[in-house]
């Protein structure tokens, strides 16, 4: 059972004093550094089945799931608010009811569906209600009985009737509760209740009989309870009952029913920082956590009674928050919660308990410039060697543990980096740097610097030395940033060279030589920054090249090689700087890959090495990683698990016989090799939020245990969900599944949310999966099926009427068209006679066309005739007048004046016919004057002629048009005029001209008798060759004429064209 561990409410106000015990360092992870920060007084801390944590505070209720922190307060406005800001405990029951005891605020039920509060108050008129407002403690008995202490009594609570049994102390009463302060209740797995009173001592109570057996504390009894007001009572998984007090911590034996005392003693080494013991939590087998009222936090170890404080230091952000643990919980995970009086939360992870173990090898050596661990090493006699970025050399007796200084990093003044350090057969200590080489005679303490020089063909070569190797045979191997591979001699000299060249493809990689490698075949393996790896036969002088190739996932997985290293087994493994691990198969020709997508902290490796149960150490720039060859799964350590820090030097790793060395940038740190790491375990995924656009879920538990949901068709439906690993190391991952198992899952990377927006009716299979920070998945519990609901026309039901309604409505469209195709053949009958008749119609219309068209020929003729005559008849005879009173004049000038009278007269009867004949052909008053005037004259002219009455009327200006509308505008009208004057027999005619928007409307009226237009039209042509011509002028230009007339009611012509013409 998970109990939660609260701080005591103090009643003594005077302290006893201890000696302080001191103990190696615990990495304290504060937690809300990120994601807000928590109250800083905790007063209880609980986790919930799902795996939530829950906080209590003077400042409300707090949920945690490892991201934010959703705080839960007394509101004056909101009836199912808390009742109040102050809580003491927090507790689920197996109905899933969360109980929070307030201090004056009495009893609260949490429902996390509404998120609403139901309220238990003490009301002194009521004998049902709880016995006292100020909640300590509420716990249920392996019989479902939900019992709740108080300032005042014990009270059992019925859950049918909603009411309290209150349960007092009555003096003199045998069998009765010792006293009514009831501050802590247990229930045993026997079934007992146990309850912790302030001043009465520990009481018991039997679950045959009711009645209640109670333990004082007894001066002159040294087994019995070590204090009348225990505080605490916690069991172990082996049954032992673990109980604090405000003096110490005692172990109830069950068999004797006595009590053994621990942090009481007279040793310094046994005794407690603080015997006021406000909590406790249950730690690895025989491994007590005890927090104190100013003490700070102390871990017992059962099997010897010692005791190890861990105190609130103010230098370090990694220490305990206060020296006042108000609150202990160790949780599903085995990370340890410490809430502390007004230092906020921290945690403890099972993993810094690992590297705290040893923070003695880790620490280190005093007086260093700098902190930054980049080269690591040890010797034959066990010294372990350490080199820094600031150029300080140190080796560490292996005996004595004491550091002794070699190289200090301001002695030359040279800035220099210590990159790798190997001690050689004769005893000396090469040391590879940014500045060169360096040797040092451990006998003498001289040193020796090697350099580049351009003009020494012997001499190292150019750039760092960022890699040494001491072979098989003794010889001396560097690797420089520019000048490749080279062996050195005894003298430091350079006899033996291996360099890139382009040309050559069995020449080394690349010239920037990062590690070396010899192995047990002796062969040497060298790792480039920029070209791979390299294997040397060094008898026959071959490189072998072993480069990536994007399109083969069994090459290398990256140009940079960091590290190489060979396990107990003969595998290789190289590490690169960017493209993870990898290790050469048996082949010799293909690696097997390990990335951040199988479980590898970081791909950024920095050092390999194998600890004594084989499995293999991975330094990155992120933090540790192991790895278990045999299963192939990865566990990791972090910043929060207590390393210095997460980045970690290349090369800079190193083991003895019994631990593990890596070189960070914020100093060593050192880890059992065989001590196995933490298995990697999986964390809860929950699901922690669901929206939907109908608002208001209707659901009946919290949304973490839904297993079925059902939304609207059509509405988008969001869910959020959480890892509740509870790290600050927020390397999560998330995926989903929508169907059954066989469906792929969707990769969401750290997001923390999906949205579906077009879920199609049905339902749906949804599963969600987390990783936690250590690289492993959990299922979110239980799967959730989404059922989409329809629209009532997407029901089957709707859709099996649409389907009658469809073949209903074939049916009837079937008959429908059987009943159209005989309409249609009785149609095409019609047709076909009206077909006939229209033939037999257009032969006689192109009878009558024919007809026409003789009569238009005719009519030309005619009009050729009468020109003819016209010229003939009138300008001939009147010419030969002219021409013969001439020449009478030149013979008898005497009568010249009567015959140049006569010759003028037949002259001027020349000119009015030559005027008539060119109005008929084309009026040139049209180019002279335009449209509206030559109306008027031709107008005029006729009007005098016929004898009847013609007005021209202009309704508005016409601008000057083309020559073309110009012309049948005239035609139009001198046609319509002279059908009036021939046939209309009317008395007065109205022509009337005006512009529309672009087009040209002309009308001619009359008072005639008018005539059967339709009648007229279907006559002989000859009777219409008129009416015909004024259409066919209008109709050219695009145009439209209009005929209305009638018997005895005058006629109007209405013609109507565009000015522009044909254009």
């Amino acid at each position: 059972m998970k109990r939660p561990v609260r701080h005591a409410i103090l009643l003594l106000s005077i302290l006893l004093g201890v000696g302080l015990v001191t103990a190696e360092g615990l990495h304290f992870e504060r937690v809300g550094t990120v994601s807000g920060p928590p109250p800083e007084v905790i007063t209880t801390i609980y986790e919930d089945r799902a795996g939530f944590i829950w906080i209590g505070s003077r400042d409300g209720l707090i949920r945690y799931d490892g991201y934010t922190f959703e705080v839960f307060e007394h509101d004056t406005s909101d009836p199912t608010s808390i009742s109040d800001n102050s809580i003491r405990i927090i507790y689920e029951d197996s109905r899933n009811n969360l109980w929070v005891g307030t201090n004056t605020g009495g009893l609260n039920r949490l429902d996390r569906v509404s998120w609403e509060f139901e309220h238990f108050r003490h009301d002194s008129a009521d004998s049902g209600s709880l016995s006292h407002d100020s909640v300590y403690a509420v716990v249920e008995d392996v019989a479902g009985e939900l019992w709740v202490g108080t300032q005042v009594g014990l009270n059992r609570f019925d859950q049918t009737s909603r009411t309290f049994e209150r349960i007092r102390h009555v003096p003199g009463v045998p069998g009765g509760l010792s006293h009514d302060y009831v501050f802590w209740l247990y229930p045993d797995t026997d079934g007992r209740l146990w309850v912790s009173t302030i001043g009465g001592g520990l009481n018991v109570r039997d679950p045959e009989t009711g009645l209640f057996s109670v333990y004082r504390h007894d001066p002159d009894d040294p087994y019995s309870i070590s204090s009348d007001s225990p505080l605490v009572v916690e069991e172990d998984p082996s049954g032992a009952l673990w109980v604090a007090s405000m003096d110490g911590v005692n172990l109830f034996e069950r068999e004797t029913g006595t009590f053994r005392r621990f942090g009481v003693g007279p040793s310094q080494r046994t005794r407690l920082s603080d015997t006021l013991s406000t909590s406790l939590a249950i730690g690895n087998p025989g491994t007590l956590w005890v927090g104190t009222q100013g003490g700070g936090l102390n871990r017992i170890d059962a099997s010897s009674g010692e005791v190890r404080a861990y105190r609130h230091d103010p230098s370090t952000a990694q220490g305990l928050g206060n020296d006042i643990v108000s609150a202990l919980l160790r949780d599903s995970s085995d990370a340890l919660w410490i809430g502390t009086w007004g230092g906020g939360l921290s945690r403890l992870t099972p993993a810094s308990l690992l590297v705290s173990g040893t923070a003695d090898k880790a620490r280190m050596p005093p007086a260093l410039a700098s902190r930054d661990v980049t080269a690591l090493t040890h010797d034959d006699d066990g010294g372990l060697w350490i080199g820094t970025s600031s150029g300080d050399l140190v080796r560490r007796d292996p005996d004595s543990g004491t550091d002794r200084k070699f190289l200090s990093g301001g002695d030359d003044g040279t800035g220099r980096i210590i990159y790798q350090v190997v001690r050689d057969v004769r005893g000396q200590v090469w040391v590879a740097t940014n500045a060169g080489l360096v040797r040092l005679d451990l006998s003498s303490g001289l040193t020796t610097d090697f350099r580049h020089d351009p003009q020494d063909s012997g001499s190292l070569g150019p750039g760092y030395v960022k890699a040494l190797l001491l072979d098989a045979d003794g010889k001396v191997w560097a690797g420089t940033g520019e000048g490749g591979l080279q062996c050195l001699d005894e003298s430091g000299r350079v006899v033996e060279r291996y360099l890139h060249d382009p040309a050559d493809p069995a020449s080394l990689s690349d010239d920037y030589v990062t590690s070396i490698l010899q192995d047990r075949d002796g062969a040497l393996w060298v790792g480039t920054r920029s070209a791979g790896l390299n294997r040397i036969d060094t008898e026959t002088r071959t490189v072998t090249r072993y480069v990536p190739d994007r399109d083969d996932e069994d090459s290398l997985s990256h140009h940079s090689v960091s590290s190489i290293y060979e396990d107990s087994t003969g595998n290789l493994w190289v590490g690169t700087g960017g493209g993870g691990l990898n290790r050469l198969r048996d082949d010799r020709v293909s690696f097997e890959r390990f990335t951040e997508a199988d479980g590898l902290l970081d791909d950024d490796v920095m050092g390999i090495v194998e600890d004594a149960r084989g499995s293999l150490w991975v330094s990155t720039k992120r933090g540790l990683a192991r790895l278990d060859p045999h299963v192939r799964a990865f566990s990791n350590l972090v910043v929060a698990d207590g390393l210095p820090s997460g980045e970690f030097e290349p090369g800079a790793v190193t083991r003895d016989r019994n631990t593990l060395y890596f070189g960070s940038v914020k100093g060593l740190v050192a880890v059992p090799s065989s001590i196995p790491f933490p298995e990697p375990t999986p964390s809860p995924t929950v699901i922690t939020g669901i929206r939907t656009a109908q608002g208001k879920l209707p659901i009946d538990r919290p949304v973490w245990e839904l297993d079925r949901l059902e939304i609207p068709w059509g509405k988008w439906l969001s869910m959020e969900f959480a890892v509740l690993d509870f790290s600050t190391e927020h390397r999560h991952g998330f995926a989903y599944r929508l169907g059954d198992s066989d469906a792929e899952w969707v990769e969401l990377e750290s997001r923390r949310e999906i949205t579906f927006t077009d879920l199609d009716p049905g339902i749906h299979e949804l599963a969600i999966r987390g990783r936690n920070h250590l690289g492993v998945w959990s299922m979110a519990n239980p799967t959730l099926h989404i059922e989409v609901i329809p629209p009532f026309w997407m029901t089957w039901w709707f859709r099996s009427l649409m389907l009658l309604v469809v073949v209903g409505v074939v049916v009837t469209a079937h008959r429908v068209r059987v009943n159209a195709v005989k309409r249609r053949n009785l149609e095409l009958i019609r047709l076909h006679d009206q077909r006939e008749k229209a033939r037999d119609e257009l032969a006689r219309t192109y009878d009558r066309l024919r007809h026409l068209t003789r009569r238009v020929e005719a009519a030309k003729e005619e009009e050729r005739r009468h020109i003819a005559r016209e010229l003939h008849d009138e300008l001939g005879p009147a010419l030969t007048a002219v021409i013969i009173n001439l020449h009478l004049v030149r013979k008898n000038p005497a009568e010249a004046d009567e015959r140049v009278t006569d010759t003028i007269a037949l002259a001027d009867r020349l000119v009015d016919q030559v005027r008539d004949l060119s109005l008929d052909l084309r009026p040139p008053l049209l180019d002279e004057l335009g449209l509206v005037p030559a109306l008027r004259a031709y107008i005029e002219t006729e009007a005098k002629r016929a004898g009847i009455s013609i007005d021209v009327v202009e309704d508005g200006p016409v601008k000057p048009l083309p020559a073309e509308v110009e012309i049948t505008a005239f035609r139009l009208v001198q046609e319509a005029v002279t059908n009036v004057i021939r046939h209309a027999e009317a008395n007065k005619v109205s022509v009337r001209v005006r512009g529309d928007n672009g087009q040209l409307v002309l009308s001619v009226a009359d008072d005639g008798k008018g005539f059967d237009v339709d009648r007229t039209l279907a006559g002989p042509a000859g009777d219409a060759l008129g009416l015909f011509g004024m259409h066919e002028r209008v109709q050219n230009l695009g145009g439209e004429l209009n005929i209305e007339s009638s018997p005895g009611s005058g006629t109007v012509i209405r013609g109507r064209m565009s000015m522009r013409g044909n254009s």
